[in-house]
């Protein structure tokens, strides 16, 4: 663990800023208000835990880079990935009062986190509305998402469920959720992961992705997902109007100053 950071130009260039907690926050006065947290910068090695099941969490993470997968382990030993997140998202959140929740958070590839203690976040959020108002937008799109996917899950035949989360997988990789043919982003996922997220066999996962890129709606090989046809990807998908408003909704105070940062 590194020593504590409290310098305003940590946060003001930030790679995670334009898409996280603070992304509203973009003044000098913003960026000194930010020392308060009292934030470290921690690294995990692939396949590392950021938190286990029965961990307290003492800290919110922000995600400065690399990937990282949430997920529960079942008594039999089953495990079911609930969420892949990125650069910009927040995780270990949890209300006051409540600090264990089942929940394992596990570095991908290599990633760096904001670590934030919870009780110095708690202070802030009291004094400054536009960061409790953000934390409050993000806590909400990632359930709504994450809902609609777990019905994908349980309802949707095996096509469905691998393209609704590789559509997933682009609009967290680049934070829009309009693509062109031939767009290409690193998504450094095994299918055994993907497996894990959808309920199916990875075998079942190699040939869903395979019947994808013969349809040419999508390709996936190589940790690089390929849009090789974006309408036809949602119309397989089937990404619901909600879902994908809650990934372009701006925050309140985004839209009153006019701008269209990317989520």
């Amino acid at each position: 663990m590194q020593a504590p950071q409290h310098s305003t130009t940590i946060c003001r260039f930030c790679a995670a800023r334009p898409r996280g907690l603070c992304r509203d926050m973009q003044t000098e006065a913003d960026f000194e208000t930010l020392q308060v947290l009292q934030y470290r910068t921690r690294s995990f090695r692939p396949g590392t835990q950021i938190y286990g099941p029965f961990d307290v969490k003492t800290h919110v993470y922000n995600i400065t880079s690399g990937w990282v997968s949430l997920s529960h382990e079942l008594p039999g030993g089953q495990r079911q990935i609930s969420q892949f997140l990125t650069t910009g998202g927040l995780i270990g959140y949890r209300p006051i009062g409540q600090s264990v929740n089942g929940e394992i958070a596990t570095a991908i590839d290599e990633v760096t986190v904001c670590a934030i203690p919870n009780q110095n976040l708690d202070a802030l959020l009291d004094i400054h509305p536009r960061l409790n108002h953000r934390l409050i937008w993000m806590l909400g799109r990632d359930s709504l998402v994450t809902s609609h996917r777990l019905a994908c899950v349980g309802q949707a035949k095996a096509l469905t469920r691998v393209a609704y989360l590789l559509l997933e997988l682009l609009i967290v990789a680049t934070g829009h959720t309009n693509h062109s043919t031939g767009t290409s982003v690193r998504v450094p996922l095994t299918q055994g992961q993907i497996a894990d997220a959808t309920g199916l066999t990875a075998i079942h996962v190699n040939r869903m992705i395979k019947q994808l890129r013969e349809e040419e709606i999508v390709d996936f090989h190589n940790s690089t997902l390929t849009v090789l046809n974006f309408s036809s990807l949602k119309k397989t998908a089937q990404l619901s109007q909600d879902v994908e408003a809650a990934w372009v909704t701006q925050s309140s105070f985004q839209l009153e100053q006019g701008r269209a940062w990317p989520l």
